[in-house]
């Protein structure tokens, strides 16, 4: 087994048991090959002496050489399992077996025959190397199955004598058996070491060699061919001297034959190397001496670390900490890092300026910051350290510290610093003042506050004024409806009681009276008509659907047709809600009839899950509403809407059309009716 082999074994099976599976295996063909020979010599002698017999010894060949290639094949299926030992066990013993029966029918003698099985066991021994005790298994299930061939054929000599020789063989093939493998479990426990060596020495960070008494180098790594800038085969056979600093070769001169001197067992010293370009590069360099059984030394093995790397990167982290002390200590915000229990163990200059500490008291762990925090905070800052401990390991909170002027109030950012366990380990803050921000931020929302009272208060008095309004309109339209149409009614009757009481008159006179009468009549009607809209009755008698209805009548004609639509029921409402919908419709039908130039209006109206939706649709210009801030039915309506509780929308684009709609709950609370509403349910 090549060396190479053995270390893949170790590194595949991980224990000795899986390397000594895959020797078997590895020691087949090997075996195979060495019986093989044996076997052809010895019946070489037979030929020679004439008594080789043809057909058995074919016989012989091919069912050993069937037992072989078998065992080899199902070997190799598994190189590390157990049941390689019992196939190499089972070779063992059928081989010795076949070999008694074999010579026997060749007509062998006995002592022939027992030469033959110990060149087997030997050489099972020696190349299987499984110890005693496999030896021994075969060795007894072989024993018996050949003393009786040998009984049966004849071959067999005395009882003292095959006793002598059975014990005599058995004892040689055992102790053969357990010296090779110990002889191999040594070897390989020196590859295995010798590559655990070899590894380190080849990947260690450092640069290491090997040089021998001579001090010339017999080997040396990638790190330390680096160091000194020369290929492996250009060092190799250099000496220590070579790659010395001339001013610091009697220093290691002095410090090897200490070493070879036995006064120390190793040896640290600082020096400094030349490249192959001829730089100087500073190493610090640990030297031992590794001797053989007698104590003459050997070779000394030397590990060199390149200082100067290592200054340069302990002076690149002490300029990163110096500019990171500088930026922590210019900045304006407050900045502290302080432990799991809040005791302070840095803080900047801005922080100690505000809270009137001193750098000895935080760096003397005096000051810890819970002190500073108002009692009434202490909770929210509490809370905010109980964040810190999950991702995304930061928080923020803004609480009352303690100064030298005051409470004031400052927003904190801090995050945690954990140890590769996950615990806390320290907590860093970054604060500022945010007094002045927060009165203003307290001003603005009293502002804010007072501008949507006064909101409010404006939207009350638009809702007032509507209701007015409308008040207004119904005592108008009966004071039209009852009084002023009843008078020119009266007016008429009297007319015509004159024209009677005059008799008959000329025809000038009679056109005249009859055109007073035209008149009269016609302007009754338009008096009864206006009073509708101001009080439209289908509205105040039958609801908002009737009302809805008469309204779009009176608004459809040749050129323009309106439409109404109710998808679900709609149930008698509240007098004044019926009406501000009634009056948003009444708007949005004339504003797209007057002004869009629509040849389709639809309106839909549906009350749903305790909301009223209201849409007008048409298929009018349409308008960019970013235009229209003027569009004082626009406001109107939209202000109908808030006093309701609702919500009003509009979508409308040039040669789109425009459609205008409104959302508002069934139960909106409602105004009480006036004396005039009163008046107008009475009549």
């Amino acid at each position: 087994m090549t060396p190479s082999a053995s270390n893949t074994a170790i590194g595949r099976s991980g224990d000795w048991q899986g390397l000594r599976w895959r020797l078997l295996v590895d020691r087949l063909p090997l075996f195979a090959l060495v019986w093989s020979v044996i076997l052809v010599l010895w019946m070489a002698v037979y030929a020679l002496e004439a008594r080789l017999v043809a057909l058995p010894a074919i016989a012989l060949v091919v069912c050993q050489g069937t037992i072989l290639s078998l065992a080899i094949v199902l070997a190799r299926r598994d190189p590390e399992a157990r049941r390689v030992r019992v196939i190499t066990v089972a070779v063992g013993v059928l081989i010795g077996i076949t070999t008694t029966v074999g010579f026997g029918v060749m007509g062998g003698s006995g002592d022939a025959v027992a030469f033959v099985l110990l060149a087997l066991y030997l050489t099972l021994a020696l190349l299987f190397a499984w110890g005693w005790q496999a030896e021994l298994v075969v060795f007894g299930l072989t024993i018996g199955p050949e003393l009786a061939a040998l009984s049966i054929q004849g071959m067999l000599v005395s009882t003292y004598m095959m006793g002598g020789a059975i014990l005599l063989g058995m004892i040689v093939s055992l102790l053969v058996a357990e010296m090779s493998r110990r002889s191999l479990e040594a070897e390989l426990a020196s590859r295995e070491s010798e590559a655990r060596f070899r590894g380190v020495f080849d990947h260690a960070p450092v640069g290491m060699a090997v040089a021998g008494a001579d001090r010339r180098f017999m080997q040396v790594n990638r790190s330390f061919c680096e160091l000194l800038g020369y290929a492996e085969h250009e060092l190799l056979g250099k000496s220590i001297a070579d790659i010395t600093h001339p001013e610091d070769a009697a220093a290691t001169a002095d410090a090897l034959r200490q070493l070879v001197a036995g006064e120390v067992q190793s040896f640290s010293i600082g020096k400094r190397y030349v490249r192959k370009d001829g730089q100087v590069v500073s190493g610090c360099a640990s030297l031992s001496l590794v001797r053989n059984r007698t104590g003459a030394p050997l070779h000394f093995v030397a590990q060199v670390e390149d200082v100067g790397e290592r200054e340069r990167r302990q002076e690149a982290l002490r300029e990163s900490e110096g500019r990171y002390r500088a930026l922590v200590e210019s900045q304006h915000d407050l900045i502290a890092r302080s432990d799991p229990r809040g005791r302070l163990t840095f803080a900047n200059d801005a922080y100690c300026r505000t809270f009137g500490l001193s750098r000895e008291d935080v760096a003397q762990g005096r000051v810890n910051f819970p002190d500073l925090v108002h009692p009434d905070d202490l909770g929210t800052v509490a809370e905010m350290q109980n964040g810190l401990s999950h991702p995304p390991y930061r928080s923020r909170v803004v609480n009352r510290n303690r100064t030298p002027e005051g409470w004031r109030w400052f927003e904190w950012e801090t995050s945690s610093i954990r140890d590769d366990g996950g615990a806390i380990v320290e907590l860093q803050a970054a604060g500022r003042d945010v007094t002045e921000r927060r009165a203003g931020e307290e001003k603005l929302r009293d502002s804010l506050a007072q501008l949507q009272r006064s909101e409010q208060k404006l939207r009350a008095l638009a809702a007032r004024q509507i209701v007015i309004r409308e008040d207004e309109r119904k005592r108008l339209g009966l004071d039209l409806h009852d009084d002023v149409c009843q008078e020119l009614v009266g007016i008429d009757i009297h007319l015509e009681s004159l024209r009677r009481r005059l008799g008959p008159m000329s025809t000038e006179n009679a056109a005249t009276f009859e055109r007073v009468s035209r008149y009269l009549n016609a302007l009754v009607e338009h008096l009864r008509l206006l009073a509708r809209d101001l009080q439209p009755l289908p509205l105040r008698d039958y609801g908002l659907v009737d009302g809805l209805r008469s309204m779009i009548a009176g608004m459809s004609s040749e050129t323009v047709s309106v439409s109404a639509v109710f998808p679900t029921e709609i149930p008698r409402l509240e007098e004044s809600l019926e009406v501000a919908v009634y009056r948003f419709a009444q708007e949005a039908v004339i504003n797209a009839v007057r002004h869009a130039d629509a040849g389709t209006i639809d309106l839909v109206v549906s009350v749903e899950g305790g909301m009223l939706r209201l849409e007008v649709r048409d298929d009018g210009c349409g308008f960019d509403r970013d235009q229209c801030h003027d569009a004082l039915g626009l406001v109107s309506m939209e202000e109908r809407v808030l006093a309701l509780g609702g919500k009003f929308t509009l979508e409308s684009a040039p040669g789109a059309g425009t459609t205008v709609g409104m959302v508002c709950p069934v139960d909106a609370p409602a105004t009480p009716p006036t004396a005039s509403g009163r008046l107008a349910h009475a009549r």
